[in-house]
């Protein structure tokens, strides 16, 4: 959510006072389904998916933190304390504050905006990026933002250093 933070800003306030930029494994452009976005992520029918369910909260949040932190990836160490530590942070915002979040994100269309960023950004995204695909997120971003240095970090194979 960041990144897009950051590209509204831009495009709202300009880069005057801006040398360069970073976007690091945004969720922009688009990540939604539509019909002039196809090969983008298909929105749950119930409205269930991206934490939206109220009842269903904490059992996403629990769900979806081993693809968020890479958990069981190839140098990936983060233990279950900290993983812990941090669904009860995003617990400890509102249902209703926590589904406005998600759905902002996933619903947000920058695709514009990014086209009108000015000044050289560095885009950076992975290849296991679970909450926002590479080719959906990543090289989509850098296929419209005009002065970009792109670099899509991969994961080594399990058992190389």
């Amino acid at each position: 959510m960041g990144g897009g933070e950051v590209v509204r800003y831009l495009t709202r306030h300009g880069a005057n006072r801006i040398a360069r930029i970073a976007l690091v494994a945004v969720t922009t452009p688009f990540p939604m389904k539509t019909a002039d976005n196809p090969d983008a992520i298909d929105r749950a029918p119930d409205g269930s998916g991206h934490g939206r369910s109220h009842r269903r909260q904490a059992r996403w949040f629990a769900d979806s933190a081993a693809g968020f932190f890479g958990i069981g990836l190839p140098g990936v160490s983060v233990s279950p304390e900290f993983t812990q530590f941090m669904i009860r942070q995003c617990l400890d915002c509102s249902a209703r504050a926590a589904a406005a979040f998600f759905l902002a994100g996933f619903t947000t269309d920058l695709r514009a905006d990014l086209r009108a960023i000015r000044g050289p950004t560095l885009i950076i995204h992975g290849d296991r990026d679970v909450q926002a695909p590479l080719d959906i997120c990543g090289r989509k971003t850098a296929r419209l933002v005009p002065d970009n240095r792109f670099t899509s970090m991969r994961t080594p194979p399990t058992g190389c250093s």
